[in-house]
């Protein structure tokens, strides 16, 4: 009685069916488990076959959803009742276990198969889904990411069931995507219209607003961060179910940190929570380690190291104070890592610090992601050094040790392998190449024999053909070493269609003309431009844009003819240069001449004899600093 005075009726009717001994059917409820364990699967799950009514489109795209279901029931001489329904549901929405789609689907099965039922027979009160049945599908079709499925659910909802939870489990599927702010904020938006028309049960609230700002920061339009802000005002002026909490700050930093115009308003950000923490001192308030982290990776973002390392060295002292709530974590300590590694000398930083993340316990202990990370900062600002590559192969060294002695988090990976061999190519000497090489075989080696970790990607491939291309000897040789490379990836790539890394890009094609071009040989002009020609047929038949040739790609194919002692050479790089442009005017934006398009042109133009070469030096010098003074 007391369930039903508190609207608890599931609750109720499974308590009296318990009183008159209808065990299966209260346990159905209370424990789908228990009864599982009890009688045969199809037993529980048997049913007669619902009619199962088409999906109502709602101007949404079905694209890659199924337009209907066949239900492949058990034959029994009864249906289900509605606990057993109930039951089931709450089974397959069970957060404890991994929730699969067919597990979803057929746990909308079982809301369209109540709510028929109840259409024929309204006096069946019991068997009419309530809000929390749906919420549970809803959340579900949020966890597997799959928003089309959610908002389909949510259109059909009768709308005396449709409340602020399910709604915001929408939202939150859709921020889930890199695309889905506009409908974030359209379903938002939605709310916000019913609500101001009396419809309280959809009042948006704290959540809400939060999930539109999380899908606001993952998303590449250019209005994301304004329209962040303009949310977390809004909710500031709103009542306390509106008012944003840690979380809700945690999202708007975390937004405000890919946008280098708002990357100050970091800090204001925090500041803002702490003084609002401190007069309200709700829990909901209070700067954790989730708030401290995002504003790290805005300053490591806005490539200030410096104030980056301040917050966390903030962080330390709050927590040797007595603040838990903000100990620094893996996540926070490679975040500065990484800032220091964008300096050029900051790398000696990242060190200290990978050394004091081991100090700090198993959860700060660093994996193979702080491992990498500072290798990179190798590859990127001692990449000429002999000691940069040296350093370097000690830290993969020290992985695989390691991991060799259990600890797999730092067990070195495909990104381990491709920094370390960049690291080696950027060296230039011979046996900086040798080791670029060994430990490519061995990366392939490894990968065969089954380490999935280490399969060699298309970056991997570019790398060890870019080590090859500066090597200081067998330049010869280098060229068509190069090109085999490069016939081996597309092999691969053509074994593995489905496989995008394996795909050669733009970088591996390039890497393969630089090598032909710094070889001096009399075929790099020919081979380069068959190179380019074959990216573009690529790009043309496949449309893929990792592929499409750029101003880099024509600009080394002008190289290799400025070089060149052909007679002819002089009028190819015109060419070249005429044919950049006619594409840029014509609307391929990605291959517009720069300085040194120009100067390659400019220069071998120069090397011809006569006064009209001359004139034309000049000409093209006019119209390089007309052409490029708006780039």
């Amino acid at each position: 009685i007391t369930m039903a005075l508190r609207f608890d009726w599931f609750g109720a009717i499974s308590f009296f069916s318990l009183l008159y001994g209808s065990f299966h059917t209260a346990s159905a409820f209370l424990s789908p488990q228990l009864v599982l364990r009890r009688i045969p699967c199809q037993n529980v799950a048997s049913a007669v076959v619902p009619k199962i009514p088409q999906r109502m489109q709602n101007g949404m795209s079905l694209e890659g959803h199924e337009q209907g279901r066949t239900t492949t029931t058990t034959a029994t001489s009864y249906p289900r009742t509605a606990n057993q329904l109930f039951g089931r549901l709450l089974e397959l929405n069970d957060k404890k276990r991994r929730i699969c789609r067919s597990d979803v689907e057929e746990a909308e099965d079982i809301l369209q198969e109540m709510e028929e039922r109840y259409r024929q027979n309204p006096s069946r009160r019991k068997m009419q889904p309530q809000p929390y049945s749906y919420n549970l599908v809803l959340n579900s079709w949020s966890i597997l990411r799959d928003p089309v499925a959610a908002e389909l659910l949510l259109r059909r909802m009768p709308t005396s069931m449709i409340t602020t939870v399910a709604y915001t489990a929408v939202i939150s599927a859709w921020s889930k995507t890199s695309d889905g702010a506009p409908k974030a904020q359209q379903l938002l938006d939605e709310m916000i219209s019913l609500y101001q028309d009396g419809n309280d049960r959809v009042k948006p609230n704290t959540h809400a607003y939060t999930a539109v700002i999380t899908a606001w920061s993952k998303s590449k339009l250019p209005e994301a961060a304004a329209k962040g802000l303009s949310l977390l005002e809004d909710m500031k002026k709103g009542d306390k179910d509106m008012q944003p909490n840690n979380i809700s700050y945690s999202a708007i930093i975390s937004l405000l940190s890919r946008n280098k115009d708002y990357f100050d308003k970091t800090k204001e950000l925090l500041d803002e929570l702490n003084k609002r923490y401190k007069q309200d001192a709700s829990e909901g308030l209070r700067p954790d380690t989730v708030v401290y982290s995002s504003a790290i990776m805005a300053y490591a973002r806005s490539n200030q190291p410096q104030q980056a390392q301040e917050l966390l060295d903030d962080m330390k002292a709050q927590y040797e104070a007595g603040n838990v709530h903000v100990k620094p974590n893996r996540v926070t300590y490679t975040a500065v890592m990484a800032a220091w590694c964008d300096q050029p000398n900051g790398t000696a930083k990242a060190e200290a610090l990978l050394g004091e993340m081991w100090r700090q316990g198993r959860e700060v202990e660093p994996d193979v992601v702080a491992y990498n990370i500072l290798i990179d900062g190798f590859a990127k600002h001692m990449g000429g050094k002999r000691v940069a590559w040296k350093r370097a192969l000690q830290y993969v060294r020290e992985m695989h040790r390691l991991a060799k002695a259990g600890n797999y988090r730092v067990r070195p990976d495909s990104i381990t392998y491709t920094t370390l061999i960049s690291v080696m190519g950027r060296s230039g000497s011979a046996q900086a190449t040798a080791w670029a090489f060994k430990l490519f075989g061995e990366m392939k080696r490894r990968y065969k024999d089954g380490d999935e970790g280490l399969k060699p990607s298309a970056h991997s491939y570019s790398a060890i053909i870019t080590a090859l291309s500066r090597t200081s000897d067998q330049k010869n040789d280098a060229p068509r070493l190069a090109q085999s490379l490069l016939d081996e990836l597309k092999q691969l790539s053509e074994d593995n269609p489905e496989d995008v890394s394996m795909r050669p890009n733009a970088i591996t094609y390039t890497a393969v003309m630089t090598a032909w071009v710094r070889s001096n040989h009399p075929d790099a002009p020919i081979q380069a431009q068959a190179l380019l020609q074959e990216m573009r047929s690529r790009y043309n038949r496949e449309g893929d844009e990792e592929i499409r040739p750029g101003t880099i790609s024509y600009n080394m194919v002008m190289a290799a003819w400025s070089r060149s002692s052909d007679a002819r050479a002089h009028q190819r790089v015109l060419e070249i240069l005429q044919e950049m442009k006619h594409r840029y005017q014509n609307g391929d934006r990605v291959v517009r001449p720069d300085e040194i398009s120009y100067s390659i042109v400019i220069s071998k133009v120069s090397e011809q004899p006569g006064q009209e070469a001359k004139e034309s030096a000049a000409a093209l010098m006019k119209e390089m600093t007309e052409w490029c003074k708006d780039k």
